[in-house]
């Protein structure tokens, strides 16, 4: 073979246009693509969970949670451990025994995504009540100053472990039913209790500490709010004033409080002096106990600030219109110390100036305070006068919340210890106070316009009389107690319903049945007869008074009175409720009242009553009452 010149390559290596002639051609071909396509071929992407949850996660057996799901990208959707083919869906019930993790799996031809979400089966604990309740040397609780100590106590069911934490107080274990006693450093303290076991946690918590800086009451009106029962020796003896608790005397000068409050001792503005003059006889025409001191130390507990008493009442005054004679009428000086009126507001002022404690309620809950208004005996000695009454009263009340900027409770008139006819007119100056306070609901021919925002009512009708017109000093200790629930509940803010049922309205519901709609579940009565509550509902249609057969609780709504005619009757009928003459020998239990509450009677396991609600009578009887004018000194 001839000789060659070409070089022998060895096996397997291949030239350098071997290997790029192929490469060339493909990446031709891969830009001819691009140029017909206009860019890169798309790649699709994994679907997406976005959110993945179970509601409710924690379930009772045989109870069930919805499993909710946002997903996107996705061509099937399965949901195990079940392995059920959800797509398209965007939820699913499940009915677990036990406590299941659930997970959801999305694919598509990429790939796919996984969530998961746990349903928990059982009963959690249950937290049946936890509260700030009366610490060691208190009586009462609401939401006290920083530096006060309050008890929390708790109770606690099918728990595994329960624990406590709060300001000042680290996490620690306690018992399923136990208390302790904290004492907040801060405005706004929160505790809380958690509760524990195979089901999952529970929480509850309790706020127990606001600011309170101190709360003065103005009491003012006439002998009632003065106290008009035992003599003053006797009065200082009932009751003693709590550390904290002043009182501005009637001679100008800030003491520890006594009974009676409205002592003329002093007396630097004699429009208030007592009518005989002096103060040599504190007996029936001279003040006794008043509702202040007992109204003062619960409220004094109840927030560990100092409370100030502002007395102001005038034993005998009315209210008829003419500034010559009714000097609770503000004038044009709403200060002039030479009326009633003036000489309370200013006194009220310097609560303001002299203590740091005005009246006024200001947004941010910088100061507390409230009037106290009890009056009206006197203006019951004719119809002409208990017709004027709203409008007389509303004058006065206005003024007050002017210029002093406070909230108003007002006292509804108490029993009559004589006369039926006088009782009626009692009545119709109750149903006006009644009218009056935030919150009453209408019966026929009310107006609602008639009533206010931040004024509130107290009841009295069913406590105990020292005679024929005034309060004994059982009933005005009782008086300021419940007073001080108005204060606790409604001006500063504690939970619950700390004062009594209020009228929601009067229901016909047939020719025979009657039914009175309260706002809260009621006590039932003694008897079942038309004596039922002491006797105090009577029914009226066309004038004419309605024989009864029976009255009861509704046996079907706990939150109403039911009715019962003695025949049929067409049409509409009114609902008077109000205490009969005569004055109970002691507290008047059987009437309408809560059917629970946390701050009953002392000494009984009463909650507070219904107010008297309703004027109707007889067509004849208020025909006479017309003509009826009473002439003796009322006060």
């Amino acid at each position: 073979m001839p000789e060659s010149n070409a070089v022998e390559r060895p096996r397997g290596h291949l030239g350098w246009r071997t290997v790029l002639r192929p490469l060339v051609a493909a990446s031709l071909l891969a830009l001819l693509a691009v140029v017909a396509c206009g860019g890169p071929e798309p790649t699709q992407d994994q679907p997406t969970i976005a959110s993945f949850t179970a509601d409710p996660d924690q379930i009772g057996p045989g109870d069930s949670s919805t499993l909710t799901w946002s997903v996107s990208g996705a061509a099937s959707l399965t949901l195990f451990p079940d392995g059920v083919d959800v797509t398209g869906r965007t939820s699913w019930t499940v009915e677990p025994s036990v406590s299941t993790t659930y997970r959801l799996v999305a694919t598509n031809g990429v790939g796919e995504r996984r969530a998961s979400t746990t349903v928990t089966v059982g009963d959690l604990p249950v937290i049946e009540s936890f509260a700030a309740v009366a610490a060691p040397g208190r009586t009462e609780f609401t939401l006290v100053n920083p530096g006060v100590p309050v008890t929390l106590a708790w109770s606690v069911v099918d728990a595994d472990s329960v624990t406590i934490e709060g300001p000042g107080l680290p996490v620690r274990s306690v018992g399923l039913v136990d208390s302790l006693e904290v004492t907040p450093s801060t405005v706004g303290a929160t505790y809380t209790v958690r509760a524990a076991n195979g089901a999952g946690p529970i929480a509850a918590s309790v706020v127990v500490s606001r600011e309170v800086p101190a709360f003065s009451v103005l009491i003012a009106g006439q002998s009632n709010a003065k106290g008009v029962n035992v003599s003053a020796s006797e009065a200082r003896a009932f009751i003693t004033a709590a550390a904290g608790v002043e009182m501005l005397g009637n001679d100008y000068v800030w003491k520890p409080a006594y009974e009676p409050t409205g002592d003329c001792v002093g007396h630097v503005d004699l429009v208030s002096a007592d009518p005989d003059g002096g103060c040599t006889a504190f007996a029936q025409n001279n003040s006794g106990v008043s509702p202040g001191v007992s109204l003062a130390n619960r409220v004094a507990a109840a927030t560990g600030g100092e409370v100030f008493i502002v007395p102001a009442a005038k034993h005998g005054s009315a209210l008829n219109g003419s500034q010559a004679n009714d000097t609770w009428q503000p004038g044009s000086d709403p200060y002039d110390r030479a009326t009633l009126f003036g000489s309370a507001a200013y006194r009220a002022q310097r609560s303001g100036i002299d203590r740091d404690a005005p009246l006024a309620t200001t947004v941010d809950g910088a100061a507390y305070g409230a009037v106290l208004w009890y009056q009206g005996t006197s203006n019951t000695t004719s119809v002409a006068q208990t017709d004027a009454f709203f409008g007389l009263t509303n004058t006065v009340l206005r003024a007050f919340e002017q210029e002093l900027g406070a909230p108003v409770i007002i006292v509804q008139l108490s029993s009559r210890g004589d006369f039926a006819d006088r009782n009626l007119l009692y009545q119709r100056v109750r149903e006006v106070q009644r009218r009056m306070a935030e919150g009453a609901r209408t019966v026929t021919g009310t107006s609602a316009s008639e009533a206010r925002a931040g004024r509130y009512l107290v009841v009295t009708h069913d406590l105990p009389m020292g005679d024929v017109r005034h309060l004994n000093a059982v009933a005005q200790r009782e008086l300021g107690r419940r007073v001080s629930l108005a204060v606790r509940e409604h001006l500063l803010g504690e939970t619950g319903r700390l004062t009594g049922p209020r009228l929601v309205g009067v229901v016909k519901s047939s020719p025979t049945v009657v039914r009175v709609v309260l706002d809260r579940p009621v006590t039932t009565s003694s008897v079942t007869t038309a004596a039922a509550y002491s006797g105090y509902f009577a029914v009226f249609a066309g004038g004419e008074q309605v024989a009864v057969s029976e009255i009861r609780r509704d046996p079907n709504d706990t939150s109403a009175v039911r009715i019962t005619l003695a025949s049929s009757v067409a049409g509409d009928v009114e609902v008077r409720y109000m205490p009969p003459v005569g004055s109970p020998p002691g507290i008047r239990l059987d009437v309408v009242r809560s059917a629970s509450c946390t701050d009953p009677i002392p000494g009984t396991n009463a909650c507070l009553p219904l107010p008297a609600f309703g004027v109707a009578t007889s067509a004849e009887t208020a025909s006479a009452l017309r003509l009826m004018v009473f002439d003796d000194d009322e006060d």
